[in-house]
């Protein structure tokens, strides 16, 4: 530093021209002894180098605590120049603080207390034109084309120079070649200012703003005499440059944070999906987990859970949340925690807090603690279960569908069997002139056939239920079976048999022809099997059981063996071949019955009767009002 005080002090030449070569300078004066400035170096670049570091993890981590950190530590960084400079004078002149000295703590506690660059660089160029006594000082960063210096801060130009004046990116310039080369450029002699001057200027010196390895402009001072600097003014200005360097960095640092943090909380309040961010909470050992606390959570989240974001965010997980310890999500949580690994599951969940719900989250490592999304996927489960129930229904039906060909080819065949049979009988008698049979064989082909259209009767209708739809109505159930009981009161009194209606039958709301093709399909199958010789009873009645209005026909029969019980209910299915019918009446009944909500079945024990049951939800009953046709 000598050097550049002496070449100041020397020579008068009218022509500018650099008096420090850019490899003699160092930024500490060669006064000060070696450890003390390795000293100064060694802790400053590692205060850098974790601030930077630190901030770098806080912005790939996402971490509010870990930014604060490395801003704190480039702060830290940024206020070693200046206890070194106070150090130094005091131990140097033996004099009490002096100006400069109160510059860097100004600068250095402005650094700290605000983000705004500018407003920094303002003071420190009126700071450095107060204290070194200099006619203009500015300071200029690169635009960013990189074509020319923007000057952001200045002092000693008139009005407008700062934010509009620029330095072309020429090394004719000292303030260019000072930010290219990264070098400290000083100059003396009659000097024309790049920015234009009221005065003459007759010594310049030009610091670059160094961070790692970016340059983020040039700090200029110009006097209109013929200055010497003192080593102290030059470690001034050098920490000056120092200070405005790392509030730079700190300043898009915390930039980039704070955008990265905008940028989180505008997806994680957009997100469709609960979001949540758990710190571990250790034991009195400092290493086991015992809980986690929310440090943050979206809207959605809150909304999951029912609270507000100010009720969650500072409370433990499990307290808040208790099924998380008892449902083992908490030891779950640890093991992410420790391992690394992710976590993702559906699992269903029944809480004050989530009632009822089908739940689905992934949860990750982060830092001490986990981060956590969960799905409400409730709708999309009952959907699932309301798919799987129509498979099975279709299944079913598929099934059904194959007995039903499968069972009406067989019954349609037996009678063209039956048929094309005694045709052939006919065909050889008549062959040999035998007439005496042809009456028998044409009376059992015409028995066939009969039997063939009513097959084909009962299939339509069997057909026709559900396909063709009737309007529903108020049914009186006791007036239609008590209208039946009278269509069968021939045959009732042929047989010697009794039919018993129950009186105070309930209303319904259904279709009056179903309702009554039940009935009657019912009580004539209780004619036809249990009241083959007299004494027989028929009891039509109703109970209310279990959500449910249960019809029943109780006959004293002799019953229907259990292994029976559903195969009757199928097409074709009889117990005595030799009655007539088609065994297609029990399976109406249950299709029927199934069309309405309800369902159809038997309970019966040989030899003591059985009892035919068909049931309607119970909100089908129907109170009959004034104006209602009831049938």
């Amino acid at each position: 530093m000598g050097l550049l005080a002496s070449t100041f002090a020397v020579g008068q030449a009218p022509t500018r021209r650099p008096i420090v070569e850019p490899e003699s300078y160092s930024p500490v004066p060669k006064r000060i002894r070696p450890s003390r400035r390795t000293a100064l170096l060694a802790g400053q670049a590692i205060t850098c180098f974790a601030g930077v570091a630190t901030t770098a993890l806080a912005v790939e981590a996402n971490s509010v605590w870990l930014g604060t950190l490395g801003g704190a530590l480039l702060a830290a960084a940024a206020a070693l120049p200046a206890a070194w400079i106070y150090r130094k004078i005091q131990a140097r002149r033996g004099q009490r603080p002096t100006s400069a000295q109160y510059v860097l703590a100004e600068l250095a506690e402005l650094g700290l207390a605000t983000l705004s660059t500018d407003l920094l660089m303002h003071r420190a160029v009126r700071l450095l034109s107060d204290v070194l006594q200099a006619r203009y000082v500015k300071v200029a960063k690169p635009q960013p084309d990189g074509s020319r210096l923007l000057v952001r801060a200045a002092v000693g130009w008139p009005a407008g120079v700062s934010g509009a004046a620029t330095i072309p990116m020429d090394d004719r310039f000292a303030a260019a070649r000072a930010f290219m080369s990264r070098e400290i450029v000083a100059e003396r002699g009659e000097i024309r200012a790049t920015v234009p001057t009221p005065g003459v200027v007759r010594s310049s010196v030009h610091v670059p703003i160094v961070a790692g390895s970016e340059t983020f402009g040039v700090l200029g001072i110009f006097w209109e005499d013929d200055r010497e600097l003192a080593s102290g003014d030059v470690d001034l200005i050098t920490a000056v440059a120092r200070v405005l360097s790392l509030a730079i960095s700190r300043h898009r640092t915390e930039k980039a944070g704070r955008e990265i943090r905008e940028r989180y909380r505008a997806a994680a309040e957009g997100s469709l999906d609960a979001f949540y961010l758990l710190e571990a909470v250790t034991g009195p050992d400092g290493d086991e987990p015992v809980d986690f606390v929310f440090s943050d959570v979206n809207a959605r989240g809150a909304e999951l859970i029912g609270r507000t974001r100010d009720e969650i965010v500072g409370q433990r997980l499990c307290e808040l949340l208790p099924f998380n310890r008892t449902g083992g999500f908490f030891d779950k949580y640890v093991r992410v925690m420790r391992t690394g690994t992710t976590l993702s599951e559906e699992f269903a969940i029944n809480t004050p807090e989530l009632p009822d719900k089908w739940l689905q989250h992934q949860v990750v490592a982060l830092g001490n603690g986990v981060a956590i999304t969960t799905r409400d996927i409730t709708s999309r489960k009952r959907v699932e279960a309301d798919l799987n129930d129509v498979n099975a229904r279709l299944r079913t039906k598929n099934e059904e569908l194959e007995q039903f060909v499968y069972t009406v080819s067989h019954d349609l065949k037996s009678p063209l069997v039956t048929i094309s049979g005694f045709i052939g009988h006919i065909i050889r008698d008549a062959d040999v002139q035998r007439w005496d049979r042809v009456r028998t064989f044409a009376e059992r082909i015409s028995t066939a056939t009969t039997r063939l259209c009513l097959t084909i009767d009962d299939l339509l209708e069997l057909s026709r239920i559900g396909r063709v739809t009737h309007q529903s109505s108020v049914v009186d159930v006791h007036r239609l079976v008590t209208g039946l009981s009278e269509d069968y009161a021939e045959r009732l009194a042929s047989v010697g048999a009794e039919l018993e209606v129950q009186c105070g039958m309930p209303l319904v709301m259904a279709d009056p022809i179903q309702i009554g093709e039940v009935f009657d399909n019912l009580i004539g199958n209780a004619l036809k099997y249990a009241c083959t010789k007299p004494g027989g009873r028929i009891a039509v009645g109703c109970v209310r059981c279990e959500e449910e209005l249960r019809f029943f026909v109780r006959d004293n029969g002799p019953g229907v063996p259990a292994v029976y019980h559903e195969r009757i209910f199928g097409l074709f299915q009889r117990l005595d071949s030799s009655s007539p019918g088609t065994g297609v009446g029990l399976a109406i009944v249950r299709k029927i019955a199934g069309l309405n909500g309800g369902r159809a079945w038997v309970e019966s024990t040989p030899p003591d009767g059985a009892t035919f049951w068909f049931s309607l939800p119970e909100t089908l009953l129907a109170k009959e009002p004034s104006h209602a046709k009831v049938a």
